[in-house]
C-alpha cells in the first residue's frame, strides 16, 4: 500500500507524515474539495452540504480546527447557494434578496479571518497545504464577492419599470462584472462553478 504524501511538521504516522491540521495532501481532502464544487456546478446542494459535514465530523477532535472552520464556511456557502438559485430576482422583491446578499457579506468575512490564519501559517515551500489552501480561499472570496454583484445587478433591474428596462446599461454593468471577476476564481478545484457563473453573468 502506497504512503500518502502529508506535507509539513507534526506527529509521524503509520501511514506518512501528519501536518498540524492532520490533513494529508493529495489524498482524502482533495477529493473532499474537488467533489464539493462539482456538486454545486451541478446544483446538487444537499449533497455538497453533507460531504463537508461529514469531513468535518471526521476531522473534529483531531487539533484541525482550521480545516473544520473550512469545511463549516462550506456548508454554509452550499446552503446560500441553494438559496440563491430558488429566488426569482426579477419577479420578487428585492427586500428578500437583502438577507442573502448579508448571508454573502458574512461568508466573506469569515472566509477571511481562515485566510489570514492559513495565510500566516504557509511554510516556505510553493507546495506547502497552508499555501495551496491560501491560493484556494482567495478564489473562494472572489466568487463570494462575484455573487454578490450579481445579487447588485438584478436589483438594478428590479428597480427599473419591468416595461423600460435600459437594456444598454444592463448589458454595460453585466460587461463590468465579468471584467473584474474574469481572472479572479479560476482555480481548479472551482472551475465547474466559474463555467456556471458565467453561464449565467456571460
Amino acid at each position: 500500500m502506497a504512503i500518502r504524501n502529508y506535507q509539513k511538521g507534526g506527529v509521524s504516522s503509520g501511514r506518512g507524515f501528519m501536518n498540524s491540521e492532520y490533513v494529508c495532501v493529495g489524498t482524502p481532502e482533495e477529493t473532499v474539495l474537488e467533489t464539493y464544487f462539482v456538486m454545486l456546478s451541478k446544483f446538487n446542494f444537499e449533497r455538497a452540504k453533507e460531504q463537508c459535514e461529514k469531513e468535518r465530523e471526521s476531522k473534529s477532535g483531531l487539533g484541525g480546527t482550521n480545516w473544520c472552520e473550512f469545511m463549516n464556511l462550506l456548508c454554509r456557502l452550499a446552503i446560500a447557494e441553494m438559496n440563491y438559485y430558488n429566488l426569482n430576482f426579477v419577479e420578487r422583491s428585492w427586500l428578500k434578496r437583502e438577507p442573502l446578499r448579508t448571508t454573502y457579506e458574512i461568508l466573506l468575512q469569515e472566509f477571511k479571518k481562515v485566510h489570514e490564519v492559513y495565510f500566516h501559517g504557509r511554510g516556505g515551500t510553493d507546495f506547502s497545504w497552508e499555501k495551496r489552501m491560501t491560493e484556494l480561499l482567495s478564489s473562494i472570496m472572489e466568487y463570494v464577492i462575484a455573487r454578490k454583484d450579481m445579487i447588485d445587478f438584478y436589483k438594478g433591474l428590479d428597480i427599473q419599470d419591468s416595461c423600460f428596462i435600459n437594456h444598454h446599461h444592463s448589458d454595460r454593468v453585466l460587461k463590468d462584472i465579468r471584467e473584474r471577476h474574469n481572472e479572479g476564481f479560476r482555480h481548479t478545484y472551482l472551475k465547474p462553478i466559474y463555467q456556471c457563473y458565467w453561464s449565467e453573468a456571460g
